[in-house]
């Protein structure tokens, strides 16, 4: 067997606690989320907004669970590259409170990021085909830790803040990511109750959580390899600095 570098050891590790962490979360309780302080409504417009910026997904691998249980015309979907055809996601970043501090040698296996309190991480899901909203997951810096939100649509421009018991069953009718033809798809939605969990367990920047309360970002972390690049490219644009090494 070839050497084994410890970039390639977390990005298998990472795969092997997905399918781990799909079992989980097709069993996590049926509970109603804790009330958050986030906004409760929020614009399509918002995103279009200066302070708002786009950054790149980790494709290394599928790590964020779109749903439980998906079908397709009765088949269940399960691999990245039919996910990938069926929903478009995008993920944005809002440093209010500055950039982000990078510590290069903040532990054994990466570098680590310090957050600022203010630091708004979005994940956008969309439907590939019809670019009709699915769901928005929001996660924010507060001075004791992250609090995340779930955000469903409630018309073509406005997202709302949602609390639902359980894990709500879906079916939608879209086109068929091959065929083109009507094609049905069912699933049920993550409770949000599991997000953080989730990112303890799934992140590729999960070294850098001691303990399930700290966990933030799962896309936006230390160990995500084309954010040094983006940010180099943001900051030539804007004048913004985006990670600030230490």
């Amino acid at each position: 067997m070839g050497f084994v570098t410890p970039f390639l050891m977390i990005s298998i590790l990472n795969s092997i606690k997905a399918v781990l962490l799909s079992s989980f979360i097709s069993t996590f309780p049926q509970a109603v989320a804790a009330p958050l302080e986030l906004p409760k409504v929020l614009r399509a417009q918002e995103f279009e907004s200066p302070s708002m910026l786009e950054f790149p997904g980790d494709e290394r691998a599928h790590f964020a669970p779109l749903g439980v249980k998906i079908m397709l015309d009765g088949v269940p979907v399960s691999s990245p590259s039919t996910l990938n055809s069926i929903f478009l996601e995008r993920y944005f970043v809002q440093l209010a409170g500055g950039p982000v501090r990078v510590n290069p040698s903040g532990h054994s296996m990466g570098p680590t990021w310090e957050y600022p309190v203010g630091t708004r991480v979005f994940h956008e899901i969309r439907l590939r085909g019809s670019q009709e909203l699915f769901e928005l997951r929001f996660t924010e810096r507060r001075t004791d830790g992250w609090n995340f939100g779930t955000y469903l649509p409630q018309d073509a421009q406005t997202w709302v803040q949602t609390q639902y018991s359980g894990r709500p069953k879906v079916e939608l009718k879209i086109a068929h990511p091959q065929t083109g033809r009507p094609a049905s798809l069912r699933l049920e939605r993550i409770p949000q109750v599991s997000c953080q969990a989730c990112h303890f367990n799934s992140s590729p920047s999960s070294y850098q959580y001691k303990e399930v309360e700290d966990a933030g970002p799962c896309s936006f972390g230390p160990a995500h390899p084309e954010l040094i690049d983006w940010a180099k490219q943001v900051e030539a644009r804007t004048r913004q600095t985006v990670l600030k090494i230490r």
